[in-house]
Parts: C-alpha cells; structure tokens; sequence
C-alpha cells in the first residue's frame, strides 16, 4: 500500500518549462487510474453506470460483461475453462463493425508494405493465440481475409514461409552511407532501389498525390509567414538570432534556410554555418518578422540597423560588413548625436560625400549637404 500510495500521490508533469504537481484525481492514460477492482457487485456497477450516462447526454458509458465465459479486452478475446477453473486461453478478438477490409493488393503500393499487413496480422495472431490450435485456426482465417483483398495464394505463402524462416543477412550486411526517399512508380521504384542497395544507399518510397493531399486543406496557414517585403529573424538555442530581409514570402524564406542547413551549404547561409559550426538546433517555428519594407534600399539598411543593435533583446551571428556599407553607420551615427544634442538635423552638413545604398529595387542615394 505505501508503495501504490506513493505512485497515486507522486503525480508531476510538465508543461512547457514549467512543472506542476497533480493534487487531485488521477493521471490521464496512467495503469493505476482505472477501477481494478469493484467489490460492491454488478447492480451497484449497473446504478454506479446509469449514474454517469445521466451526466452529459452526449457522452455515454457501456458496460461489457462475460458472456459464455467470455470476455473480449482490446483485440483479445478471453476465454475461461469451466473445467479448468484457473486456466484462460486467448484468440484474436474483432469488433463487429470488423469488414475485413486491409490494402488491396492491385493498389499502388510497393510490395514491402503488402508484406507488412501480412506479417502484421501473423505476427498478432502468434502474439495472442494461446495454443497451437487456436494459431491455426487464426492463420486459416488471415488467408481468406487476404483472399478477399486479391492478396495471390502464392504471394501469401512465400511471404509466410519469409517470416517463419527469415534470412540471416546481418553479418554480411552495412549501415547504409544515405538514404534516398523517392516517389512510388511501379517497375522504375524498383530499379532505382536495386541500383542505390549497389552503392548501400537505403531507398525508401513515398506517395505524393493522396485523396488526403487533394481534398483536405483544413489547417490554416500562419498569415505572418506569408507576409513579403520583411525584415525577420530566426531564433537558435543558444539564444542568437539569424537576421535578414527577403522579398518573398517569409516561409519560403524560412524553407531555403532549411534546405542549406540539410545540405550543409554553410558558403551560401551564415544559418547554416552557424548550426554546422556549432551543432545547434535552429527554432524554424518561431520565426517572425521584424518590420515591413517595400523598398529595397530602406530594407536593407533597416536589416542592418537590426543587426547593429543589440538593445532589442536578440544578439546576431551575421556580419554587418556584408550586409550594407560602414559608410551608412556614420551618417546614422552623426544624426543620433545631433539629435542627441538638441539640433536641428535638417541643416545639418553630413561630413561625406556619396553614400550608395545597396543596389537594387528602391535604390537611393545619399548626397552631401551644404
């Protein structure tokens, strides 16, 4: 009982970085919050039962009860031996809404994944079948279930017989050098899969247009990752941020980054090379956008006014240098101690000559006053 009192009453979780303690009722999906034993007999259980079906009208509550010696518990039916009072047998157990409809074989699926629903339903029948007649009878039963599916006779015996006696290929066998997913054509998957096993490159396929992938499109997309025109940062576990520009939408953006960090193109992303460098984890999900700005040129320099300062509660990892001209900081830096001051910058004489702004879309150019 101490011990069982300890698990009840020792009940933590976290959520996100915080921890708290449950000092009421029991833990979700824990072994010990169901009723394990109910010792007040079945019309307490049958009012206990009515009581909470009355609760909300939407939410009902069924009672399963033995049945000819027979209690079905998930995907196992459990049988007890009236002759034999402490003996049990088990067999696969399915619900009546059952259809017995798996993958059929004509579909368009490689032939490694019609052989995992085989040995899936082989291997639970050996799980829960608890003797050799009971498996037997199971077996029988997957084939006319395969039967159904347009599963051949032949294909499901040679898939059987791979199971029952597996090749021993693991000491002749090397961890892959890469992996390759490509998408599932018949004939051409497979060859493509043959000549990367040549070179141990693991090949595994997936399928791009699904009914899913065409009919469903219920998530909505964030609207901040679709702006354009935008300064934004991308935030690193160190606690440093990425900070750039882009004319693009920011999640395609985003994705770029992505894709130099996976293909360890640190020449063409500080991001990257940061991460490669220092083997940190990027937050892609809480990228944000600083600022908005149309033109080019004011985008630039406010990139680089962001990447300058320090104040706002991020700290870079990119070169100002490469960014916009030193020049430009002068002139900024001259306007912020005149005003500092109390002049009027407007009749202030800018000590240089050209400043150029980055070139491209909304190029300006700076001249010199007085």
């Amino acid at each position: 009982m101490e011990l069982l009192t300890l698990c009840i009453k020792t009940t933590y979780f976290q959520l996100e970085n915080d921890f708290y303690q449950q000092d009421f009722g029991m833990a979700m999906g824990s072994s010990l919050s169901p009723i394990m034993i109910w010792p007040h007999g079945q019309d307490s259980l049958t009012q206990f039962l009515n009581f909470l079906n009355n609760i909300e009208p939407t939410i009902k509550f069924t009672l399963e009860l033995e049945e000819n010696n027979k209690l079905p518990f998930l995907d196992v039916m459990v049988s007890k031996n009236v002759q034999e009072t402490s003996n049990f047998q088990t067999n696969v157990y399915r619900k009546k809404t059952n259809t017995n409809r798996y993958l059929n074989f004509d579909s368009n699926h490689h032939l490694s994944v019609k052989k995992g629903i085989i040995k899936s339903l082989y291997d639970r029948a050996k799980l829960v079948s608890s003797n050799l007649n009971i498996f037997d009878q199971e077996e029988d039963h997957i084939k006319n279930i395969l039967k159904e599916n347009a599963y051949p006779e032949g294909f499901v015996e040679k898939t059987l017989l791979q199971i029952e006696n597996p090749p021993n290929n693991n000491q002749n066998r090397q961890n892959p050098t890469s992996n390759m997913t490509i998408p599932y054509i018949p004939r051409i998957s497979e060859r493509l899969k043959r000549l990367g096993n040549e070179f141990n490159i693991r090949t595994t396929f997936k399928t791009n247009n699904t009914l899913r992938s065409i009919l469903t499109h219920t998530k909505p997309k964030n609207k901040d990752q679709n702006e354009k025109n935008c300064i934004y940062k991308i935030p690193c576990q160190c606690g440093k941020h990425y900070i750039g520009e882009t004319s693009r939408p920011l999640d395609v953006r985003v994705k770029e980054h992505k894709n130099y960090v996976r293909d360890y193109q640190v020449d063409r992303s500080h991001l990257a090379k940061h991460v490669w460098d220092n083997g940190h984890q990027i937050n892609w999900k809480q990228a944000s956008i600083i600022q908005k700005e149309p033109n080019f040129g004011k985008r630039k320099l406010k990139e680089s006014a962001c990447i300058k300062l320090n104040g706002n509660g991020w700290v870079p990892f990119r070169h100002v240098s490469e960014v916009t001209h030193e020049d430009v900081w002068k002139v900024i830096s001259s306007i912020c101690q005149f005003k500092s001051a109390g002049l009027n910058t407007e009749t202030f004489c800018l000590g240089v000559t050209d400043v150029n702004m980055p070139v491209g879309r909304g190029r300006s150019r700076i001249k010199k006053h007085g």
